[in-house]
């Protein structure tokens, strides 16, 4: 997955020509792939600190839940700051960062931190789920928001430490080395950094997801029967709990779907039917592929969790309204230097205020966790206090 190197002997001037015309076509490749995942990088980091500053901003978003959402926001925000600057260098093969050794094995502790975290990190709002739908009496027993954030602290010392294994000495370079997973790293490695990682964590899920979903078709058809006897929180419950299930089952059927190209890229180093060129570049495309899947997660959010979807238009217009603010003001400081009088134009602090107003005060957290987004009763309140 490096920039592609390319050795051909020439023994004639035709030979010749060929190498070089295979090694510009390589080149331009890894410039193409530079380019698109370069592009990728705002999209990343601003979905992904919105995420941030809703959860941050929302009582009604700090749930338990969250708190995972939040830590695989991270996960993507690491790819875009970190792993994909790094590729995009590789790519465009500046100075000797190809033949180094530090910058190879830092270049896959990224791979290997983001995608296990996030791996991780969906494995555990499955479990999350999981309780929530199929216990829902004791959830609030079992998942509380220390044993998450102890959760979600394990989780993270467990992925660096394993990423960073291969920098402390248990690699396969050498002088001659490729900067290529397959090669740099044993067996061993391999299988517990991805294959086993990757498995565990997808095929756990998955199960947890598939019960979930036969769980609530079945209390479904309870509710239909028993309609005029079960609670509306009740309902409302069920129907929030398994819609925040679809959208994380969504999160996770989409990273699959990002990721299973370049997994199934992985068999072909070993075909004596293609080149390493060409091996190089399916392989990076697909690679491609899957870094695109760390700017989907606040989409997803968006569209299928109502919650999400009101905090994102809200601090998206409380932005606007700053900077447009912050402009009037600029305009009106710039004129009055210039001496020229201006009336008081208040109406953009009104409509601040106004927005402002509009964000839910700090109260205890998970207050949200029984309360619709735009619908919060007193009751429901009272009832959510009264379980916490």
């Amino acid at each position: 997955m490096t920039g592609w190197n390319v050795s051909a002997s020439s023994t004639n001037n035709s030979d010749s020509i060929y190498a070089d015309d295979s090694e510009l076509d390589t080149k331009l490749f890894g410039r193409i792939i530079a380019a698109i995942m370069i592009m990728f990088i705002p999209f990343i980091l601003g979905g992904n600190l919105i995420v941030l500053i809703a959860v941050m901003s929302f009582v009604k978003l700090q749930t338990v839940t969250n708190y995972f959402v939040v830590s695989l926001a991270f996960a993507d925000l690491l790819v875009g700051a970190g792993t994909i600057p790094l590729y995009a260098v590789f790519h465009l093969q500046t100075g000797n960062v190809v033949e180094n050794k530090t910058a190879c094995l830092i270049r896959y502790a990224l791979v290997v931190e983001s995608c296990g975290a996030s791996l991780l990190n969906l494995l555990f709002i499955s479990i999350d789920r999981f309780i929530a739908v199929i216990y829902p009496l004791r959830y609030y027993s079992l998942v509380t928001p220390k044993r998450a954030k102890v959760s979600i602290l394990i989780l993270w010392i467990y992925i660096t430490f394993v990423s960073l294994l291969p920098t402390m000495g248990w690699n396969l370079w050498n002088d001659d080395s490729v900067c290529d997973f397959y090669e740099i790293f044993p067996k061993a490695y391999v299988v517990i950094s991805s294959f086993l990682l990757i498995s565990v964590c997808i095929c756990l899920a998955t199960l947890m997801y598939v019960r979930i979903f036969l769980e609530a078709k079945r209390q479904h058809k309870k509710m239909v029967i028993e309609t005029a006897h079960r609670s509306t929180s009740i309902k409302r419950r069920l129907e929030r709990d398994l819609s925040s299930a679809k959208a994380m089952a969504t999160v996770l059927l989409m990273f699959v779907i990002f990721w299973l190209p370049y997994l199934a890229s992985a068999p072909f180093r070993f075909s004596p039917y293609m080149s390493n060129d060409l091996i190089n570049v399916i392989k990076d495309f697909a690679l491609c592929l899957s870094m695109s899947n760390s700017m989907i997660n606040p989409m997803i959010y968006a569209l299928l969790r109502k919650d999400f979807r009101a905090a994102f238009k809200q601090v998206l217009q409380l932005k606007l309204t700053q900077l447009r603010t912050a402009s009037k003001n600029g305009n009106k400081s710039d004129n009055s230097n210039s001496g020229v009088s201006l009336k008081n134009t208040p109406n953009s602090e009104m409509n601040l205020t106004k927005m402002t107003n509009s964000i839910p005060v700090p109260s205890v957290i998970g207050v949200n966790h029984i309360c619709e987004v735009d619908n919060c009763s007193d009751s429901g309140r009272e009832s959510t206090l009264a379980v916490l």
